[in-house]
């Protein structure tokens, strides 16, 4: 017996662990607990033969009402009211993150018309009409498993009406009927209005069961719920118009409209009231003074705040968790010449989720670029014999980090060379008279084709050497004086020297 009752637990706590995983607690109706409620009624002494006011309230641990009536009499049979009422509520509300308490307000206003026949058997006709709004109101949007939701308690606009008949079928009882009109407009934001309407009926009865009891009943069905009440009061024979009673009533929502249960004492005291009935029924007589006990029942009496619970969901998009890329070392590269070249570093880079790979370069030589999908590294040599510092940066959209590495170009050259000079040279000319010497044509070589510049030292005052020819120009100065020259000439890859002696002499 024990290990089938440690099995019943396990079953039940895996059960409980399940529900409270899922997020499907919006399904069903919601039940709000029994709220305890104290309500109070004064209808004052009538302020002229014609007129009245009461005041209404109700207090509860979750429920509060505030309700003004003020009545007229037109004649003898007809009797006007008009209701005012506000109620504010703290109810349940189902979503699929769970139930969420609320306080909820709501604002009515109803009118009811009744004339009286003073018949035996068919007492009075009524028509009632009412008008009542239930603001909105936002809730902070919470998840559930991969979901965001988004959660709101709509607040409605609602109008109806109803057209009854009283009757009393035996002696101290009394029965109501009535034809319900109802329209309910819910302000739904995440979704289209939700728009309810239609025809519904109301019945009261009320039964005398003892001198000073009486016991009342009330069914409703109507479009946005069923209310049921049941009420148990009792009339102090000393103090005429005070009326003391026990209720419970309880809403069932439709549409998603929460359910609703209270249970209390109320308290009624009525100013002016006559207690005398006939001898037919149990009906106070309605002349002028009645006119409070009767405006003393609101015209209005909203059960629930009509509001219902919505939501809209978005899935969490949750990015997964992120990784290092891999890297090896990449090696120098050296390129002769001055012809296209091309090498790729992705071999260097691997990224372990598989994912796709972008390459970024610093540092790349004249003319040079990187493919930032291949990783693919082309250019043309500089012959420049210059060595070239880069640095490749690898990412990917699932790495944590970026990977960077550096290695080296340079582009090597063979240096240049020169063969001796005609030496020495002896120019014969006038003082004064121009020259020209050309030294380096078939002296100076470039093995890879670059050009060179060329300087020179040691010639004679007035004489200059052209940097891109090597040509020499100048003017006589005479026989005797003897200079040394040397000539140099450079190219990107080195440079090269030689020297001749230059001699004038007249001619």
């Amino acid at each position: 017996m024990k290990k089938i009752l440690m099995f019943l637990l396990v079953i039940m706590a895996s059960f409980s662990h399940l529900y409270s995983q899922s997020c499907d607690h919006a399904r069903g109706r919601t039940h709000n607990a029994l709220i305890p409620t104290f309500k109070l009624a004064l209808a004052p002494r009538p302020a002229t033969d014609e007129t009245a006011i009461a005041f209404f309230g109700e207090v509860g641990r979750r429920n509060y009402r505030a309700n003004g009536t003020v009545g007229w009499l037109y004649s003898h049979e007809d009797r006007f009211k008009l209701s005012a009422e506000y109620l504010t509520q703290r109810l349940g509300y189902r979503f699929s993150t769970g139930k969420k308490e609320r306080w909820m307000h709501q604002y009515a206003l109803g009118a009811k018309y009744q004339h009286d026949f003073y018949h035996q058997f068919f007492n009075k006709v009524e028509a009632t009409a009412y008008y009542s709004y239930a603001a909105s109101h936002n809730l902070k949007p919470k998840r559930c498993k991969d979901f965001l939701y988004w959660r709101r308690i709509a607040g409605s606009s609602s109008y109806g009406g109803s057209l009854g008949i009283t009757i009393t079928p035996w002696y101290s009882s009394r029965f109501q009927v009535d034809a319900d009109f109802d329209s309910v407009s819910y302000r739904r934001k995440y979704k289209s209005r939700k728009h309810l309407s239609g025809l519904g009926a109301s019945f009261g009865y009320q039964q005398q069961i003892a001198s000073h009891f009486l016991l009342d009943l009330l069914a409703q069905f109507k479009r946005p719920y069923n209310y049921g009440k049941v009420r148990l009061s009792w009339s102090q024979p000393e103090w005429t118009g005070l009326t003391i009673g026990l209720f419970g009533a309880h809403t069932r929502g439709k549409s998603h409209l929460p359910n609703l249960t209270t249970a209390g004492i109320e308290l009624t005291y009525a100013f002016g009231t006559q207690k005398q009935m006939d001898n037919n029924a149990c009906n106070p007589c309605y002349c002028d003074p009645a006119l409070a006990g009767w405006v003393s029942a609101p015209a209005v009496y909203m059960p629930e705040v009509l509001a219902i619970a919505e939501e809209k969901r978005k899935k969490m998009i949750v990015p997964p968790s992120c990784h290092e890329l891999n890297y090896s070392p990449i090696p120098n590269f050296s390129f002769l010449g001055n012809e296209p070249y091309s090498f790729d570093i992705s071999p260097y880079f691997s990224n372990p989720s598989g994912g796709a790979l972008t390459f970024s370069a610093s540092g790349l030589p004249a003319g040079a670029s990187i493919n930032p999908t291949t990783g693919l590294i082309s250019g043309i040599g500089l012959q420049d014999n210059q060595i070239y510092n880069i640095v490749i940066t690898a990412t990917a959209s699932d790495a944590c980090a970026s990977v960077s590495q550096s290695f080296t170009i340079d582009f090597p050259c063979v240096p240049p060379t020169s063969t001796p000079l005609e030496n020495p040279v002896n120019v014969a000319s006038l003082v004064g008279q121009p020259y020209t010497l050309n030294q380096v044509t078939g002296h100076f070589f470039s093995p890879n084709g670059e050009p060179f510049t060329f300087t020179a030292t040691g010639l004679p005052p007035g004489s200059s050497i052209n940097p891109t020819t090597g040509v020499i120009t100048g003017s006589s100065i005479g026989s005797g004086p003897i200079f040394t020259v040397t000539i140099t000439g450079t190219t990107p890859c080195g440079s090269t020297s030689q020297s001749f002696v230059l001699t004038f002499y007249s001619a």
